[in-house]
C-alpha cells in the first residue's frame, strides 16, 4: 500500500489533494515513487526486506517495489491518503555527491533486474515456475526500457550543464556582460530542452512496456524512487 504525494520524481502517484480511490497499481506498467510504502512485516521478512545491494540514496524503493511483483504480490494506491512531501530534501541536504550515487544506483537497478533469476527472490516452495518466468520476464523488459530512459536524460542533464560551464567561460573572457551572459543562458537552456524532451523516445529502438514507465504523463487507470 502507498499513499499519493504532493510531489515526486515519478508523477503517477503524485495529487494536489486527495481523491476518493484505491487503484492497483498494473505491475511493471506504472512505477510509482517509494516516498512511503506500507506493507505487512511477515510479508516484507518473506521477501528479503529492502535489498542492501544500493549505497545510499536512491533505488532501494525501486528494488523492494519489483520484488513484490515479482514474489507475486499486489500494490496499491490510496488516493484518499495524502502526504506532503518536499522531493529530495534528504538527500540534497545530507548526502555529498548524491546525484552520483543516484546514477550509479539507477544503472545498478536495471542491471539487476535485467538479470534477475528465481533462486535471488524469497519464493514460497510451491511457485509457479512458469508463472515466475513470466514475472521476470515482464520486470526484465521494464527494466530494460527504464535503462535507455536513464541514459538519456542523462545525456540531457550533462548537455545542459556543458552549456552552462562554456556560457560562463564566453561571459568571463567578453568581460562579465552579466546581463548579456544571462539571456543567452536562458534561451539556450529552453532551447536544449525543447531538442532533448524526445531523445528518450527517439533512442528507444521498441517502444515502452505496455502501458508506460518512468517520469512521463501518468496512466491514471491503474498501478515508482526507491
Amino acid at each position: 500500500m502507498l499513499p499519493a504525494v504532493t510531489a515526486a520524481g515519478n508523477a503517477y502517484s503524485v495529487r494536489s489533494e486527495p481523491g476518493p480511490d484505491r487503484v492497483v497499481v498494473p505491475p511493471f506498467r506504472e512505477i510509482p515513487s517509494g516516498v512511503v510504502y506500507v506493507l505487512p512485516r511477515d510479508l516484507a521478512v518473506a521477501i528479503g526486506g529492502w535489498s542492501e545491494a544500493y549505497p545510499v540514496a536512491t533505488a532501494e524503493d525501486l528494488d523492494l517495489l519489483f520484488t513484490v511483483w515479482a514474489t507475486g504480490h499486489g500494490v496499491v494506491l490510496d488516493e484518499r491518503v495524502l502526504v506532503d512531501h518536499v522531493g529530495g530534501a534528504t538527500v540534497r541536504s545530507g548526502i555529498p555527491g548524491w546525484w552520483k550515487l543516484a546514477r550509479t544506483n539507477r544503472h545498478l537497478f536495471t542491471a539487476r533486474w535485467i538479470a534477475m533469476t528465481p533462486s535471488q527472490l524469497g519464493l514460497p516452495e510451491d511457485h509457479d515456475p512458469a508463472v515466475v518466468a513470466a514475472r521476470l520476464e515482464a520486470a526484465a523488459a521494464a527494466a530494460a526500457w527504464m535503462e535507455r530512459t536513464f541514459i538519456a536524460r542523462e545525456e540531457r542533464d550533462d548537455a545542459l550543464q556543458q552549456l552552462a560551464g562554456q556560457q560562463a567561460r564566453e561571459d568571463r573572457r567578453a568581460g562579465g556582460e552579466a546581463a548579456g551572459w544571462k539571456q543567452r543562458v536562458r534561451s539556450s537552456y529552453a532551447s536544449l530542452r525543447r531538442s532533448v524532451r524526445r531523445w528518450p523516445a527517439s533512442r528507444a529502438s521498441d517502444d515502452p512496456p505496455s502501458g508506460g514507465i518512468g517520469e512521463g504523463k501518468p496512466s491514471r487507470g491503474g498501478s515508482g524512487e526507491a
